[in-house]
């Protein structure tokens, strides 16, 4: 069977029962997708919509995931061949002629998105195009071999491993609200650091890295510690020591909306 860029097996009909036409949460959007990774693209377009700014809203559209066609910068199938990408607002915001389009801010928001969706090993699932050689910011798909994060072209072991973590719902729904959006004073989480006590910055800041994908469980506040392990994993999938002591560009970095 042919192959897609990714490794992903193509679909030539839209009416395979390998592909899902899922409804992205928040938006009026239904895009097509293999089944395995639809509920994934889902959550991961939902936050998207929620997080990024306004001009990039996927309610206008258009948004597409599964066609049947090759790549524009290889001679293979693309990913979208299999359901393993979306392209977003390519007739407006970010069109497809291998330039940069997104704002310092866009671009920040985006990577730390795309962060949330790693494995345990530390590989990135989703990658957008407006890091490569030739930028193409309205196009995210299953990351490959060489993509920003990647260890290895995704596998549906990894999606589904994902998808497990992150509590995503058959519909691309995950648990949102451990972090209450109020960014903690550095100095007080420097002193539940310091000095081991359990305040309301260090349930805050727990609580994010939860959001994230870095802490397991649930933060309790009034007894959530200086979560010293979770800070050491984020640092180590950021390329940081993985020290677990806190500092001020990584508060920065954790709490950017």
């Amino acid at each position: 069977m042919a192959k897609t860029l990714n490794g992903w097996d193509a679909i030539k009909s839209s009416g395979s029962s390998d592909l899902r036409l899922i409804d992205i949460p928040g938006t009026k959007r239904r895009v097509r997708f293999h089944k395995e990774a639809a509920p994934l693209f889902a959550s991961f377009l939902a936050d998207w919509q929620r997080e990024m700014p306004e001009r990039m809203d996927l309610n206008p559209g258009p948004t597409d995931g599964w066609t049947y066609r090759e790549a524009r910068f290889a001679q293979k199938l693309s990913n979208h061949a299999s359901g393993t990408a979306v392209d977003v607002l390519y007739s407006s915001v970010l069109p497809a002629d291998g330039k940069p389009h997104m704002k310092k801010e866009e671009k920040d928001i985006l990577d730390n998105i795309l962060s949330r969706y790693i494995t345990k090993d530390g590989h990135r699932v989703l990658a957008n195009g407006e890091w490569w050689n030739n930028p193409d910011g309205m196009h995210t798909e299953l990351s490959q071999t060489w993509d920003r994060g990647a260890k290895r072209n995704t596998t549906i072991g990894d999606v589904r491993e994902v998808i497990e973590k992150l509590k995503i719902d058959k519909d691309g729904n995950r648990p949102l609200g451990a972090w209450d959006g109020v960014v903690p004073l550095y100095d007080n989480v420097m002193t539940a650091q310091d000095q081991g006590i359990a305040n309301t910055a260090s349930w805050r800041l727990a609580s994010r890295l939860a959001d994230l994908g870095f802490f397991s469980g649930t933060p309790v506040r009034g007894s959530q510690g200086y979560p010293v392990r979770s800070v050491a994993a984020w640092q180590r999938h950021k390329g940081y020591e993985d020290t677990g002591r806190y500092g001020p560009k990584g508060h920065e970095l954790i709490f950017r909306n």
